[in-house]
């Protein structure tokens, strides 16, 4: 999954982006960018490259100060790997800057209607985007432009927009990508993760699916698609920088691992009362009115759902099915009368899982998701959730949070 930080405040941006950047480094990338304003020349200065985001610390060593700036980490998936098709990327006339994290399905088709004219730069499905907001900004105001685009588009995505014509705000929109929202005194940050926040923001808020935002150096506007205003409320942040460092140890994995006891110690301090489970008793009930449960995650989640298996079966007497969500989220089995099903996830934000939980929506099947993140869309969209309270995990290999799982 790509890494996508942004800030406008009364901080050096080129410091809180690339911070950003590679606290989300575990999630894996090919190259980084990153883009500023040049308040000499009164555009979006643009730094990319290829590898790893301390390339890109080194390119700009010398850039100008700016108080706005966006940046990115990218996962190859529309374009090859190189410099072209690294994020951000702009518009023709170089008005509208964006990095983008998701799959645009249908970028050929909008390109063949809207775009036959421009000229691209990139392979990506990205650009598309940029030339589009430009295309319809020439008659519409710019939210209008960005809304109108966003309509248009199918798949998943998590967007920054920068405008080099007013250099003040940064917009933001969000379906099926996460995308976080941070405020503190210093400024706004918006990322794809919270851990990216750590340090810059005191308070956040999970954007929902379909909205787009407005933020500014003190404020922030949220609307929905149809530019009508949202209400929405910050969450203080529990996390520290203590939580994304790697202290005394070596590498994560072994701080992970030696975090374990406190992982369990953790769980039994929230969920554990006296001699019962604090959970929620409409979770007790749905469980017990159900004739089958069926356990639905990936990679080290499946094989802690395998446990369960054998653990539900023993103490409740209710057979249990797991299947391994990407199998199931397209070729659905023969379901039992009254399933109750239990998604098993680190991150929340698992795409076949987030299929499956769409579907069985749509069935009307009560859903507890089991996830570590619980500003996740897994977690907001389920009946239920159960947090693990497992801390981030920023190690590839799972240990604690399989352990909590």
């Amino acid at each position: 999954m790509c890494g996508i930080v942004g800030f406008i405040g009364e901080k050096n941006a080129k410091d809180v982006v690339l911070n950003g950047l590679t606290r989300l480094e575990y999630r894996g990338y090919d190259s980084a960018g990153l883009s500023l304003f040049n308040s000499r020349y009164r555009v979006f200065d643009v730094f990319k490259d290829e590898g790893r985001v301390q390339k890109l610390v080194d390119s700009t060593k010398n850039a100008q100060y700016s108080n706005i700036g966006i940046g990115h980490t990218r996962w190859a998936t529309h374009g090859r790997v190189n410099k072209e098709n690294s994020h951000p990327h702009f518009s023709q006339t170089r008005r509208f800057i964006i990095v983008h994290n998701g799959v645009i399905e249908n970028y050929s088709q909008l390109k063949e209607q809207y775009l036959r004219n421009a000229t691209f730069i990139s392979e990506t499905d990205t650009e598309v985007i940029a030339q589009l907001i430009e295309t319809f900004a020439q008659t519409l105001p710019v939210e209008a432009a960005i809304t109108t685009t966003l309509k248009l588009l199918h798949g998943s995505y998590a967007l920054l927009i920068l405008d080099a014509n007013d250099p003040e705000k940064i917009y933001a929109a969000k379906y099926k990508s996460p995308l976080i929202i941070g405020e503190s005194a210093n400024g706004i940050t918006i990322a794809s993760d919270l851990m990216a926040l750590v340090g810059y923001s005191e308070n956040y808020h999970a954007l929902d699916d379909k909205t787009f935002v407005v933020a500014r150096r003190d404020n922030v506007r949220l609307f929905n698609l149809d530019n009508q205003s949202l209400d929405f409320h910050f969450k203080k942040i529990e996390l520290d920088d203590q939580d994304t460092t790697l202290g005394e140890y070596p590498h994560f994995m072994m701080k992970e691992i030696h975090e374990q006891p406190s992982v369990i110690r953790r769980i039994l301090t929230n969920y554990h009362i006296g001699d019962t489970f604090d959970i929620s008793p409409e979770i007790i009930k749905d469980i017990k009115d159900s004739d089958r449960i069926y356990i639905l995650a990936a990679g080290t989640s499946m094989h802690a759902g395998l446990i369960g298996k054998q653990m539900i079966e023993k103490m409740a007497s209710i057979p249990v099915e797991v299947h391994i969500a990407s199998e199931f989220a397209y070729h659905q089995p023969l379901l039992s009368k009254k399933p109750f099903f239990i998604l098993v996830t680190q991150s929340g934000e698992t795409a076949d899982l987030r299929a499956c939980l769409v579907n069985l929506k749509d069935q009307n099947y009560k859903i507890l998701t089991i996830t570590n993140v619980p500003t996740s869309t897994l977690a907001r969209e389920a009946n239920y959730a159960l947090e693990l309270f497992a801390g981030p995990e920023i190690a590839v290999a799972s240990t604690k949070a399989y352990v909590a799982q």
